[in-house]
């Protein structure tokens, strides 16, 4: 039976809260796939109220489906679930014989009700040095977010409701779940919430439900550096190259933490753009490239050639490359500031926060940035289950 017949069958109302109403798919989707619209309550737990519309996408299996549909979660909090499909499509493929992918926008994400809030920091590099948020810029945000989309009701608690309303409305019984970083969290919920849905779960790169982000970011940062000092050390030729590489980065943050340095970046329309960096920036830069397994590779040269000569120049273009893309788009601000500042902040116990960050490269800065970024956003705690 094709996806939705078994709904419409039924004569569900057409505006019955997950249905789908399929339309034409985005121009740029690479792949065939069913796209479409459902309409989810603002507030799922509430009376009457105002609508929103979360874009809904099925890549129907390509052979006969006889398993269960695959249903993927997307990461950060604020990465628009579509941004899933080249994965989903690439690495996934021989899964999809006989399953169907199925794809339902976090609201607040991408098309789906969005909270974008998008800052410019591509045109103010400026703002990529010396904190991660720029206070002001959120407090706009803040004050320009849409009628009918209070964002009280972006969280994790709202996406799990969507999730089970429009998998009502699409005709699917038990799913598999696949969730990337944050989107395991989002997993672990939905897993939480309703388990006879659920077949199995695949979780890559874990984010449990109760780490209170981003507490630990500091420690885990210095666990990653650790294993890429471990390596280097056990090959030869970077050990030979780089014998003292810890202490290279306590050497450069030292110098950082008793004076930031001046750096040339490229920045808007490739122009040489000077820009000031402190041992913090240096932490969050060394974080983001530690995303990337080929420019981790990198790290250890990097580090090296920083601490001998002075040379800050990948660390400042890498900081300012992720956080210009990041926060102009990658991620909906909103959403991610909607989610963090209701279910992980006010959970962070100030008692742990030296605990966790002493002695660390990155310090409390982290903490620091996002406790003063949802002071700007204004935002109400979940409930504690949540």
């Amino acid at each position: 039976m094709p996806v939705g017949a078994a709904v419409l069958a039924l004569g569900v109302p057409v505006q019955a809260a997950g249905q789908v109403a399929w339309d034409s798919c985005p121009q740029n989707l690479a792949v065939d796939g069913r796209c479409g619209w459902a309409q989810v309550p603002l507030d799922p737990a509430g009376a009457a109220g105002p609508n929103l519309e979360i874009r809904v996408i099925v890549l129907p299996a390509t052979g006969e489906a006889q398993k269960e549909p695959v249903l993927f979660f997307p990461g950060g909090p604020g990465q628009a679930t579509t941004a899933l499909i080249p994965l989903a499509t690439q690495v996934f493929e021989a899964a999809r014989q006989t399953r169907d992918f199925v794809f339902i926008g976090q609201r607040g994400t991408g098309e789906s009700a969005p909270l974008g809030c998008a800052i410019d920091v591509a045109g103010n590099p400026e703002w990529a040095f010396g904190r991660l948020w720029v206070v002001d810029e959120i407090r706009r945000c803040r004050s320009e977010v849409p009628p009918g989309r209070d964002p009280r009701f972006f969280t994790t608690r709202e996406y799990v409701a969507d999730i089970d309303a429009v998998l009502d409305g699409l005709g699917y019984g038990r799913v598999l779940l696949w969730g990337g970083s944050g989107g395991t969290r989002t997993a672990m919920a939905y897993l939480r919430e309703h388990p006879d849905r659920v077949a199995a779960v695949v979780l890559d790169g874990v984010v449990p439900i109760d780490y209170a982000l981003p507490l630990r970011f500091a420690a885990t940062l210095e666990e990653a550096w650790r294993r890429v000092v471990a390596d280097c050390g056990a090959q030869d030729e970077c050990a030979a190259a780089y014998p003292e590489l810890a202490e290279d980065l306590n050497r450069l943050a030292a110098r950082l933490e008793e004076a930031p340095a001046s750096v040339m970046i490229e920045g808007p329309g490739e122009e040489a753009v000077e820009v000031r960096m402190n041992r913090q920036d240096l932490s969050y830069a060394i974080r983001g490239i530690l995303y990337n397994p080929v420019a981790t590779a990198s790290l250890p040269a990097q580090v090296h050639r920083a601490a001998t000569t002075g040379d800050l120049t990948p660390f400042a273009q890498a900081l300012y490359d992720r956080n210009a893309a990041m926060l102009d788009g990658v991620i909906s601000v909103g959403l991610h500031l909607a989610s963090y500042c209701a279910e992980d902040v006010p959970r962070i116990d100030p008692r742990r926060v030296a605990e966790e960050t002493s002695g660390t490269l990155m310090g409390a800065y982290l903490v620091e940035e996002y406790s003063a970024a949802c002071v700007a956003w204004t935002a109400e705690p979940l409930d504690a289950e949540w």
